[in-house]
């Protein structure tokens, strides 16, 4: 389709491509038309729509999940603030003071997920440190050799051969029973804090590898866990168009969500 060159700011341009992403609908004999914008563009779209329910009846508004990344991640800052979180990143090198604010808002997507990756990292590197020398864990998964082998070499066999080890299975059912625990303060707030930043970052990996894989299931269950952050902490806007794709999740067989 030719670029429409004109602000997409303006209802005209929103429009134009309401316009024509429903005859492309009909061309391709789709029920529903999925149409991607960020917030800007998608306030005024839900204008349009709501102006004219039976014109736009079968048209559903998802905003781009590159700026709901972005939002979240200003959002789980939000959540971490005050908890020594923004002194660990600089202590340890990986920002600086002056640049850490706009960082870590989200603005920088590609900086802001590279701090979180190695913050949780480090953080799961611990809580298994921790599992290991727990009473729990006891000494009686020493033969690991095989998850050893997968880990210096992430092959397809050696990844089979420790999914099919019966020390592997047990070993990481205990550490979900660890993990269990500590989710539910059985080692106190700290720990239990903690972890829910580490819950946070996955559900934004989660969210990220859904977009990339192109899947319409993992990418519904990642965003309802998305959404309740992002009421918490005042982002309406976002969490109430989530909301509404989310809402609009039982027509996915009808929808053709192109691949990014």
């Amino acid at each position: 389709m030719k670029s429409i060159l004109h602000p997409v700011t303006d209802f005209a341009t929103v429009k134009k491509c309401l316009t024509i992403s429903m005859k492309v609908t009909q061309k391709l004999n789709q029920e529903y038309t999925l149409v991607t914008t960020d917030l800007a563009a998608a306030n005024i779209a839900h204008d349009l729509i709501w102006g004219d329910r039976e014109l736009y009846e079968k048209v559903i508004v998802n905003l781009g999940p590159f700026h709901t990344m972005c939002s979240y991640m200003g959002v789980i800052v939000k959540m971490m603030s005050g908890s020594g979180f923004e002194d660990i990143v600089v202590d340890a090198g990986m920002r600086a003071s002056g640049s850490f604010e706009q960082v870590m808002s989200g603005k920088h997507y590609n900086r802001s997920v590279r701090v979180h990756q190695r913050m949780l990292d480090a953080l799961e590197r611990m809580l298994l440190m921790s599992f290991n020398n727990s009473v729990e864990s006891g000494q009686e998964h020493d033969n690991l050799s095989a998850a050893v082998n997968f880990a210096l070499q992430p092959t397809a066999e050696n990844r089979q051969n420790a999914e099919d080890s019966e020390t592997c299975k047990t070993y990481l059912m205990e550490y979900d029973k660890f993990k269990a625990a500590v989710r539910y303060e059985k080692f106190g707030k700290t720990a239990q804090f903690w972890l829910q930043y580490c819950d946070s970052i996955w559900v934004l990996l989660t969210y990220q590898r859904a977009v990339k894989e192109n899947n319409m299931d993992l990418f519904s269950n990642s965003m309802r866990k998305i959404c309740g952050l992002l009421f918490s902490a005042d982002h309406l806007n976002y969490g109430i168009f989530q909301c509404t794709t989310l809402s609009c999740a039982n027509y996915r067989s009808h929808i053709q969500v192109p691949k990014c």
